[in-house]
């Protein structure tokens, strides 16, 4: 296999084409961008689009695990954007003619073409938890029945948050544009063609992964805790144990806090290491912690879990 890096600067018209098929794994946490971030995106996109009329939008850098004749891109960094930026598409899609619409859909869903060997599919698939809440809602366009949906109905925050987001970019995109479907197609045309990201692909995870902790430093999507979580439940070999242990997972951090979720593996090491730490916790975590490699799941249930427990009853 190929351990080849490559990275080149796309715009968003060939991001969201059939060159890449987007793959959320398990191990990724959920989609988390909230109202603050993906309204920041939004104003930054459109004043940008207002005062600069011929100049490139660069969006930053996602990375993949992609083999180089294939299209399915295993997402490691970049998830909370692909997941935004389909969103925002979408609302723009639904605001326009029938025709326009379709323009726009396909760069939400490969239409498909039998004499390229491409089939009708998203063209971002998120987690197995959210994925047909995310196609039925705003990659099929029924953003009327996500508006009405009652909160407390839904599975997950990633759901909750896919809903609001959708609504404040709705609101936005009313607020701006209105009646004016001139500007909104002129501003989606911006999008498409004048956006850009830089897509970092790899042939396997391992690169994948240094590439993130290096890039991590950063302030990227992910922290030290989510690589750790990749190289474990990777390891496991069934989809349906990947699942249950990423909810597993998710539900430990979600009860002590994503920060303290970060301090308490910091204990962890420092109870296998029993010496002060000389790198970051990744590098010491990989090296000190045992099982992670060798049994994933009795990590997760025989030392996270009941790590987690002792310290929430310690310091929360």
């Amino acid at each position: 296999m190929s351990k080849k890096i490559s990275g080149s600067e796309y715009p968003l018209a060939k991001i969201f084409s059939s060159e890449f098929e987007y793959v959320i794994p398990p191990y990724q946490r959920p989609y988390a961008w909230e109202i603050e971030q993906i309204t920041t995106l939004f104003d930054d996109l459109y004043d940008f689009f207002e005062a600069n009329k011929d100049e490139d939008y660069f969006l930053g850098s996602i990375v993949l695990i992609k083999e180089e004749r294939g299209a399915r891109s295993e997402v490691v960094d970049g998830q909370q954007r692909l997941t935004t930026l389909t969103i925002l598409l979408a609302i723009i899609a639904s605001k326009m003619e029938e025709t326009k619409r379709q323009n726009i859909s396909i760069y939400i869903s490969e239409p498909g073409n039998p004499f390229e060997n491409l089939t009708p599919k998203s063209r971002l698939t998120l987690r197995s938890q959210d994925k047909d809440f995310f196609k039925h809602y705003v990659q099929e366009f029924r953003f009327e029945g996500l508006f009405k949906l009652d909160e407390k109905q839904l599975k997950n925050e990633a759901q909750i948050n896919i809903k609001r987001n959708s609504q404040a970019l709705h609101s936005k995109i009313m607020e701006i544009f209105g009646e004016d479907i001139k500007k909104l197609k002129d501003f989606t045309s911006f999008l498409i063609q004048r956006c850009f990201i830089i897509a970092v692909t790899v042939s396997n995870q391992n690169t994948a992964l240094r590439i993130f902790s290096v890039m991590n430093s950063r302030g990227l999507d992910l922290q030290e805790t989510d690589i750790i979580k990749a190289d474990i439940i990777r390891l496991l070999t069934s989809e349906s144990e990947q699942n249950y242990y990423s909810k597993k997972w998710e539900e430990l951090e979600i009860e002590i806090g994503r920060e303290s979720f970060k301090d308490l593996f910091s204990h962890i090491r420092m109870i296998y290491a029993k010496e002060k730490a000389r790198r970051n916790i990744l590098e010491e975590f990989r090296k000190h912690v045992p099982n992670k490699n060798t049994d994933p799941n009795k990590f997760i249930d025989d030392i996270l879990d009941p790590y987690a427990q002792a310290y929430t009853l310690y310091y929360c």
